[in-house]
C-alpha cells in the first residue's frame, strides 16, 4: 500500500512539475519582455513594427502560463475526483467513470511499452461500494499492466469493464 502511494506521489509530483516550471519560466520571460515594451513606449517615435513584436512575445507566453495553469487545475480535479474525500460511505458508483479517474492519475508513460484498448459499456455500470477504496484497487490493477500481457505476445493491453451475469468485472487481459 506505501509502495503504491509513493508511485501516485511521485505521479503526481511529475504531473505538477512540469506545467510550474512552464509557468516560472515564461513568467520570468514575460517580464522581461514587459521591460522592454515599456523602453519601446518610452521611446520617440514608436516603431510598431517593434511594438508588434513584443506584444506577439507576450500573447504567446500568456498561452504558456494559461497552460500550465489548466493542466494543474485539471490534475487537482482528478485527485479530488479520485480521492472522494467525501464519500467515505457505501454510495452508488459508476465504474466506467472510476476507470477514468484512475487511468488520468496514473504516471506518464505507464503504458509506453504497449497499445492501450479500451472497451466501454454500452450502459452505465453503478454499483453501490465504497469508492474511495476502488479507488485504491483501480490503479493497483492498471499500474503494471505487463503483468496481464504474455511474455512475447501481444503488447495490447484490452481493457474492460463488464456486467457478466449480473456481477461487475474489470479486467485487464492481454488476450
Amino acid at each position: 500500500k506505501m509502495a503504491s502511494l509513493g508511485r501516485l506521489v511521485a505521479g503526481v509530483a511529475h504531473e505538477f512539475n512540469n506545467p510550474i516550471g512552464a509557468v516560472l519560466s515564461t513568467s520570468a520571460s514575460t517580464n522581461g519582455w514587459i521591460d522592454r515594451l515599456e523602453r519601446e513606449l518610452a521611446s520617440q517615435p514608436v516603431d510598431p513594427r517593434r511594438l508588434e513584436k513584443v506584444l506577439n512575445r507576450l500573447r504567446q507566453s500568456q498561452g504558456v502560463i494559461t497552460e500550465g495553469a489548466e493542466r494543474v487545475t485539471e490534475v487537482v480535479q482528478r485527485l479530488t475526483a479520485f480521492a472522494r474525500l467525501d464519500q467515505a460511505e457505501r454510495k452508488l458508483a459508476d465504474l466506467d467513470q472510476c476507470v477514468d479517474e484512475a487511468l488520468g492519475l496514473l504516471p506518464p508513460g505507464w503504458d509506453r511499452d504497449i497499445k492501450l484498448e479500451r472497451r466501454r459499456p454500452d450502459e452505465p455500470l453503478e454499483v453501490i461500494c465504497f469508492p474511495a477504496r476502488l479507488n485504491q484497487a483501480l490503479p493497483a490493477l492498471l499500474e503494471n499492466p505487463g503483468d496481464a500481457l504474455e511474455d512475447g505476445g501481444s503488447r495490447t493491453l484490452r481493457l474492460a469493464a463488464r456486467r457478466p451475469d449480473g456481477a461487475i468485472l474489470i479486467r485487464p487481459t492481454g488476450r
